[in-house]
């Protein structure tokens, strides 16, 4: 099975605009994106509106796939389920403008970070964290939007927003076992394939995850590096590290996955290139991961 091959906006250094990490993917190979929906808002209020939006997408000739920032933290970052109670007050505000914006993206998953660590018991976690999710799946729902739920696995350098004195959900059992609680057919599974190494397991440990994949996204980790010395900081391009590609995508095959593998690093040696030249060394490094397409498109463009 061919998986669509995307991006995700973090892998751009810092200040890259929504219109030119668009352009520079597009014209790097990749058809489809990750967008910030904090990014996709201001650009609709730049252009005139959210039918202004919608042209500049199909002008652009890309699919979004997924948004995240469905709770800010930034202009491209988003925030985790277990925010304060003030700032989810302010997000659930200005929620549904947010899917108004992803409706006219025609983009149909938004991403959502759980907490590895929190400042609350567990029991109370537990709560506020089924409370919230239910609230964001009321919401989207409305807009035929589906969530996709992401557990992180590193458990080094954490931003202090990720972390706290109480172990919360770290893994994809953790996950799996809150959205049996929730019991809600739209909200699944976001897998990092990073933060499921970090995690210690991989997929052929967790048949319950089959059918429960609501999306993926891909990086490689450094060769040899045990599961718990992993950081975002160190993740590296598909293909040059440790990670089973040949493995991995007939297991998520085997899981029932068939939607796009979204690559997502947060590279400090990216952040300094100008952002085509990031975008065309993400989109050769994915050439493994998309059979149907021949390896030297990106490269053949860039030489004619």
């Amino acid at each position: 099975m061919s998986h669509e091959i995307s991006v995700n906006p973090a892998c751009y250094r810092w200040g890259t605009t929504l219109a030119e990490f668009v352009a520079v993917s597009r014209a790097a190979g990749f058809t489809s994106v990750e967008v910030s929906i904090q990014q996709a808002a201001a650009l609709a209020d730049a252009l005139g509106g959210l039918n202004a939006l919608r042209q500049w997408r199909r002008q652009a000739g890309v699919e979004v796939v997924q948004f995240s920032g469905i709770l800010p933290a930034g202009p491209v970052l988003p925030a985790p389920l277990l925010v304060d109670d003030a700032d989810f007050a302010t997000a659930l505000s200005t929620l549904d403008r947010h899917l108004a914006v992803a409706d006219a993206l025609d983009c149909r998953r938004a991403a959502i970070v759980v907490n590895p660590r929190t400042s609350l018991p567990l029991p109370e976690a537990t709560d506020c964290a089924l409370n919230r999710l239910d609230q964001l799946a009321d919401h989207a729902d409305r807009h035929g939007i589906r969530l996709a739920v992401e557990f992180i696995g590193v458990r080094r350098d954490l931003n202090a927003t990720l972390d706290g004195p109480h172990p919360f959900i770290g893994s994809a059992a953790g996950l799996l076992g809150l959205l049996d609680e929730l019991d809600r057919a739209t909200v699944g599974v976001l897998l990092d394939t990073s933060h499921l190494y970090a995690s210690g397991d991989s997929l052929t440990d967790l048949p319950d995850l089959r059918g429960r994949i609501g999306f993926v996204q891909v990086a490689d980790v450094p060769r040899g590096l045990p599961p718990g010395e992993l950081t975002d900081a160190v993740r590296c391009l598909p293909g040059t590290g440790g990670t089973d590609f040949e493995c991995l995508l007939p297991d998520l095959d085997a899981a029932g996955y068939d939607g796009p593998l979204s690559i997502e690093l947060f590279s400090p040696e990216l952040w300094q290139l100008a952002p085509a030249d990031a975008a065309a060394q993400l989109f050769d490094s994915t050439a493994h991961l998309r059979p149907h397409r021949p390896a030297t498109v990106a490269a053949g463009r860039r030489q004619s």
